[in-house]
């Protein structure tokens, strides 16, 4: 199980949607990433936005690798 992830949703289906706060101390700057619920290793983290923002500004869309 990854550490240092913060657990924010789901994409509906099998993914959860999360910000990786091992990168910066500031909330700001916190990745959004997805992920299997059954997977959580960094290795398969996929980077939906730098940032809350960035992705508040993506309008929420997911990303598939």
């Amino acid at each position: 199980m990854a550490t240092g992830v913060f657990a924010i949703g789901s994409d509906g289906g099998d993914d959860a949607i999360m910000f990786d706060t091992t990168v910066s101390a500031d909330p700001g700057s916190w990745p959004v990433v997805r992920v299997g619920f059954g997977a959580l290793d960094r290795e398969e983290f996929c980077v939906q936005a730098a940032n809350f923002q960035a992705w508040a500004n993506a309008e929420f869309r997911l990303l598939h690798e």
